[in-house]
């Protein structure tokens, strides 16, 4: 700080000024040390700043201005700061900036009118208000901006450029087409395209050959296009269209069917599938007052136990029983992990023990990863499950992917909620959990058509079958096809019978199994044709399920 033009640029600085009487110049504290008083410490820059900062770190507009006047990315590696470019580095990747969503986040993207690149303004153009700074940082308040991010560990990889296309709502043309245009233009486009080509967002039109004529790309190129086509679906974009016989009667005739025979069983098969499904110690009507973290734990763990393939509802149940019986599971449930740990390890001491000779339930085993995520946040995870009706609400179609990933989804992020991503670990559980909460009374009666399009989960039998009469659902168990599923029934056999009475896709799930094989056969006899066989019985793995999420 003996630098006089760095003090002059400091003068004004109330962590300065907060020193008045206490600092002295450097050519006085030599003749005092000479005098013998030797306990004068040098003012170093980096002190200063942590000082100007403050401890809550938020750096609005005007301190930015102030602070980026000094603190530039090109200054700190000259005389005299350079000496402190590590300490000035560290403090500043802490710091937080106003974002255009009135939150406050590290350093991640300016405003497209500051961009430095080309990659970065193609970032900005479809970029969440979350992730961009506000407006009103400018001029030199932008070079402290760009010295916090060197560190601030921003960096959006593919997975999150994809979460962001899918939060883009229908209306908002021109960040649908920033995202096309990246794909083509973009460092990350190729991997983007092959990412959004297995999931596609909702405004996204399918098969990619109608973007053609889309007025997003109505300022392109035939080249451009021919290129994101290409990315988006390979060869397959520019192969002929085939040809599509026209729509038949059948769908219809075979779901009203099904309707038929689940109002006539549905009462009783609906009790059984229950009595099956859940342990003594969860009654799912008592999720929405439940606070304690064994119902909702034992739920979601259940949510995660249906992600899996080829397993019985009775298999899900019984390890929780037995685990209850045990003692173990309770414990699980109740502790509060990363604190709380030593059940865990316990746990593992014991299923890893040379007199370990049981070996039932390994596939729930192999889950405790999961399970041990769920009991880290199980308060966030509740959470956003209990406001997904309002989220859904305030902004419209939403993304379960997204949902699943707190800390990179942006209604999440506004309701301050960070935890690890548990997408992969629910997998087609999720819809599982939301038809079990919407029939069970957790969500609202009112919230019924909001919750309705992402409460049918895309197991193999109810893919297959959907997709024998004429549904595009997918060869993957992607708990995104959900909304789909929904639409295509309600296309079929309009929106109250659509519902099942209240059980959504549960008639599907229980009659595409081999007990009920006859009562479909009759459905489809009803349209003068054969059920399909299906692949999975469930006779295949009582020990060894294949996990839906992992592309069955």
């Amino acid at each position: 700080m003996s630098d006089p033009a760095v003090l002059a640029k400091v003068r004004d600085w109330p962590a300065l000024a907060g020193l008045h009487n206490r600092v002295i110049a450097s050519e006085i504290a030599g003749q005092l040390r000479k005098l013998g008083f030797g306990n004068a410490r040098p003012l170093r820059f980096s002190s200063l700043l942590r000082r100007q900062i403050g401890e809550g770190k938020r750096i609005d507009p005007d301190l930015a201005l102030a602070l980026g006047r000094t603190v530039t990315s090109h200054a700190v590696r000259e005389p005299p700061l350079d000496n402190e470019l590590s300490e000035i580095l560290d403090i500043a990747r802490h710091a937080l900036f106003l974002a255009q969503d009135g939150s406050w986040r590290v350093a991640q993207l300016p405003h497209p009118d500051a961009a430095d690149d080309s990659e970065e303004r193609r970032l900005c153009g479809f970029a969440p208000a979350t992730h961009m700074l506000d407006k009103r940082y400018s001029g030199p308040a932008l070079e402290f901006f760009r010295v916090a991010r060197e560190r601030s560990g921003f960096g959006a990889q593919v997975r999150d450029l994809a979460l962001w296309a899918a939060e883009i709502s229908a209306e908002d043309d021109a960040r649908q087409a920033a995202t096309l245009r990246y794909i083509i233009e973009g460092r990350q486009g190729r991997e983007l395209g092959d990412e959004i080509g297995r999931h596609r967002p909702s405004w996204l039109p399918w098969p990619p050959s109608r973007l053609r004529t889309s007025q997003l790309l109505s300022n392109w190129t035939e080249k451009e296009k021919d290129d994101l086509l290409y990315a988006l679906q390979g060869r397959a974009a520019f192969e002929p269209p085939q040809i599509v016989p026209p729509p038949q009667p059948e769908p219809e005739t075979v779901l009203r069917a099904i309707h038929e025979w689940w109002s006539s069983e549905g009462a009783n098969l609906r009790a059984s599938y229950s009595r099956r499904t859940y342990p003594d110690l969860l009654s799912p009507s008592q999720l929405r007052e439940a606070t304690d973290r064994v119902t909702w734990f034992t739920m979601f763990a259940l949510g995660c136990f249906h992600s899996f393939g080829r397993t019985q509802d009775g298999q899900h149940r019984s390890f929780i029983e037995a685990g209850h019986r045990d003692g173990w599971w309770l414990e699980l449930a109740e502790s509060r992990p990363p604190g709380d740990v030593q059940s865990w390890l316990d746990r593992l001491e014991r299923w890893s023990a040379p007199e370990q000779f049981d070996q039932r339930f390994l596939p729930w085993r192999r889950a405790f990863v999961d399970l041990y995520t769920i009991g880290r946040w199980l308060d966030e995870y509740r959470e956003i499950t209990l406001k997904l009706p309002r989220i859904i609400e305030d902004h419209g179609v939403i993304s379960l992917n997204g949902a699943l990933q707190p800390s990179y989804w942006a209604p999440a992020v506004r309701l301050c909620i960070d935890a690890a991503p548990i997408n992969r670990s629910l997998g087609i559980g999720m819809n599982w959990m939301i038809r079990e909460m919407l029939c069970h009374g957790t969500y609202d009666s009112r919230d019924g058509d909001l919750m309705a399009p992402y409460s049918w989960a895309p197991s193999l039998r109810v893919r297959d079958l959907l997709n024998d009469l004429g549904a595009d659902v997918g060869e993957t168990a992607d708990k995104e096809a959900s909304r789909t599923i929904y639409e295509f029934v309600v296309e079929q056999i309009g929106g109250d019978s659509a519902r099942f009475n209240g059980d959504f896709d549960l008639p599907l799930q229980l009659i595409t199994r081999d007990e009920h094989r006859a009562a479909l056969d009759e459905c489809f006899g009803a349209a003068g044709r054969d059920a399909p066989d299906f692949v999975e019985t469930e006779e295949e793995a009582e020990d060894a399920p294949i996990f839906e999420v992992a592309g069955r």
